[in-house]
């Protein structure tokens, strides 16, 4: 469950190639703006967008509320969690330490980390392109347990040192929050600064963002989200402690400093020209703290993010010079589906609104269904309930989630997670499937 277990996971847009582009004239402002007021009306996401043409912004949105409590409205000012993204300001800051000298892409783990297996082995760019092999620790079920407990960095590299390797060094690619980790702990050593001062030195005062920063605790006061999930109304998320996921995904951001830095970065403001084609060379759809996403024959290089409530995008089209960044608070449809009827628009693609109508499920058939599911190799029960006719999903010690019913007969899903759940009442189970687990769980008696 993202918002529960794998916070800041990166997750690919799969956009299809049907027909040939019609070059976007004028932006469509109008269909945009009613695409979001469509998405809020039915309480399907709330959060902010903007999108830059030629390094100038020229649209944004805002829906819903950064603190539904309070009834404070999201804002150009609301400040969000944006999970991944943050590599790929870790990416880059890795590439100012190797214009300056002071590290290599060739540069060995065992140099910062000896501890971790393999590190002998282990290069700056295997942990840059996730091929170091090393465990990603947010995969562990048991990371559901503490994910909001206070844990030092020591602490987090003793838990991943422990772990025993994926897969050999550079043998394939696994998508690995570890790496980014240790990774942000090497610029901390090198630099002799905090990662917080030293982005904020090398990144935000140089190219102008006031509001870019290592989170803490959420502060509505600074302007900052938080975050929900969907159980037939908003509800607060879960608070992740920030230091554990460090640079993997521990940044606070708008989407216009976003689109800012997405600039800046590929006009050759932070990082070379030959830093940034290396951290741009695509290997097995992955770079250097940034993947592509094609749209019809377009290609985007950008980054996803996702932690606790939040979910968020952040994505250049090198060839049309244009960038969008998505910043949510809370979603219970998937951000995919939002950012193709953005860039259908843009693009002038054909697309219909989504529609939210659900295949009806009674309320003796949801009954069936009630109960708590566990199993010896997942680490929390599942209680499953009913409220105002929709089927409500738990985890213990976690925040509860609004369940869609899917197509077919007895399958649910949170799509924003990724989470689809088949239940087979006969035999008293159900199975759950996420980010490529799948577990059977069974009803308690």
């Amino acid at each position: 469950m993202r918002y529960y277990c794998t916070a800041f996971f990166m997750s690919l847009f799969s956009f299809m190639l049907l027909i040939p582009d019609i070059s976007a004239q004028d932006l469509n402002t109008k269909r945009l703006d009613s695409l979001f007021a469509h998405i809020e009306t039915n309480n399907k996401a709330m959060g902010s967008f903007a999108m830059s043409q030629d390094g100038k912004q020229i649209y944004e949105a805002h829906f819903g509320y950064s603190h539904v409590e309070n009834q404070t409205k999201n804002s150009a000012k609301t400040r969000y969690h944006i999970g991944s993204i943050s590599k790929t300001f870790t990416a880059a800051l890795i590439f100012i330490l190797i214009e300056d000298g002071k590290i290599s892409l060739d540069t060995k783990l065992a140099q910062y980390f000896p501890e971790v297996p393999n590190a002998e082995k282990i290069q700056i760019r295997h942990l840059l392109l996730h091929r170091s092999g090393i465990f990603n620790f947010t995969n562990d079920p048991a990371y559901l347990t503490w994910l909001e407990e206070e844990r030092t960095q020591a602490q987090i590299i003793e838990l991943i040192a422990k772990y025993d390797p994926a897969f050999e060094p550079d043998s394939t690619i696994s998508y690995s929050n570890s790496g980014y980790v240790l990774l942000g702990n090497i610029i901390e050593k090198v630099s002799g600064m905090s990662y917080a001062e030293f982005m904020k030195q090398e990144i935000c005062d140089k190219i102008g963002l006031k509001h870019t920063t290592f989170a803490t605790v959420i502060n509505p006061e600074n302007n900052d989200a938080y975050s929900y999930t969907n159980v037939g109304k908003w509800q607060k998320a879960t608070q992740t402690y920030m230091l554990t996921p460090h640079a993997a995904g521990a940044i606070v951001s708008t989407p216009a400093e976003l689109l800012t830095f997405f600039n800046a970065l590929f006009e050759g403001k932070i990082i070379k020209k030959a830093s940034l084609d290396t951290m741009t060379t695509i290997l097995e759809g992955m770079g250097m703290g940034i993947f592509t996403f094609p749209f019809y024959e377009h290609t985007a290089l950008g980054h996803t993010g996702g932690i606790d409530g939040f979910s968020s995008v952040a994505a250049y089209f090198p060839k049309e010079k244009m960038s969008i960044a998505y910043c949510s608070n809370g979603q219970s449809m998937e951000m995919n589906d939002i950012i193709i009827g953005v860039l259908s628009i843009y693009f002038n693609k054909p697309y219909e609104f989504p529609n939210f109508k659900q295949r009806e499920v009674s309320q003796a058939q949801l009954e069936a269904y009630v109960g708590t599911y566990g199993a010896d190799n997942f680490p929390l029960d599942i209680s499953i309930t009913t409220k105002n006719g929709v089927l409500i999903a738990q985890a213990t010690g976690q925040m509860a989630f609004k369940l869609d019913a899917d197509g077919e007969e007895h399958h649910f899903s949170f799509k924003d997670a990724g989470i689809s759940l088949e239940f087979v009442p006969n035999e008293n189970k159900m199975i759950l499937k996420q980010g490529g687990g799948v577990f059977t769980l069974i009803k308690q008696e």
